[in-house]
């Protein structure tokens, strides 16, 4: 599909107060809610001011106002960082996983999904240029949270030690246990060890900890000491369902963790 070059339309007298008015109230991503209140057309305002390139339609009534600093060509070029759209269609989250691993610098890989935590059940949220997808926690797992900044709006995600936790407890979804591994082994001088274990306990999951222990010994040579129950955990749950039994951390070795071939 060719792209759309033509400028931004004209904008009527209402529809730039509209704007203007959304703005004033920190409202630069709205839902077709929000135009409601100015007129009970909310639909054909917004299909309007994104014909005129004024708006960007990210999915079904969620909208996004193109700053004038984007130039003449409008929505036509414009972009929302995906990290800032989660807080519009939830209410409680913290973004984690393999979104959390990329964003703190300790994963390479280029994704398209974003990994959100939420304590309750939400399909995921197709984009134009990307997907959404949710993670149910209890709340007693919403703990280890930050605030950054996004384009000048604020974004909840994991810290540093909870991002590598939570991959340990659901590894599917950043790529797999080994990219956790290789997030610990790399990146280990910018991770608090007192916390780690500490908010493994928190989770109160007994296969976080036991990951967290194999690996720790397995790549830094570091033992921890923690209780956990004696059933066996799979060391990666998208593994094959065999493998080595390791008795001490009471895991079942199903992934290959090399970091001399990480080297290269």
């Amino acid at each position: 599909m060719e792209p759309n070059t033509q400028n931004r339309g004209t904008l009527t007298n209402k529809e730039s107060f509209i704007l203007s008015d959304l703005a004033k109230k920190n409202k630069n991503i709205f839902t077709i809610k929000d135009l409601k209140v100015y007129d009970g057309s909310a639909k054909k305002i917004s299909y309007s001011l994104a014909k005129k390139k004024w708006i960007l339609k990210l999915k079904r009534d969620l909208f996004a106002i193109v700053p004038l600093d984007v130039g003449t060509k409008g929505a036509g070029v414009y972009a929302v960082p995906n990290l800032v759209i989660p807080q519009y269609l939830v209410k409680k989250y913290y973004i984690s996983y393999g979104s959390a691993l990329n964003y703190h610098g300790f994963s390479e890989q280029l994704l398209r999904e974003v990994f959100v935590a939420i304590n309750k059940a939400k399909k995921p949220v197709t984009l134009i240029d990307s997907k959404i997808t949710f993670i149910h926690l209890k709340n007693e797992k919403f703990f280890g949270i930050e605030k950054i900044k996004v384009k000048e709006k604020e974004v909840e995600i994991a810290d540093k030690e909870k991002t590598i936790i939570d991959c340990l407890e659901k590894p599917q979804y950043c790529g797999g246990i080994e990219e956790v591994a290789r997030a610990i082994y790399f990146n280990f001088e910018e991770l608090d060890l007192n916390q780690l274990i500490e908010y493994g306990k928190k989770m109160n999951n007994s296969c976080v900890l036991k990951r967290l222990g194999y690996l720790l010994e397995k790549l830094k040579g570091i033992t921890i000491k923690a209780g956990f129950a004696k059933n066996y955990c799979w060391l990666d749950p998208l593994g094959k369902q065999k493998g080595k039994y390791n008795n001490k951390w009471k895991i079942i070795i199903n992934a290959r963790i090399n970091p001399p071939g990480w080297e290269h």
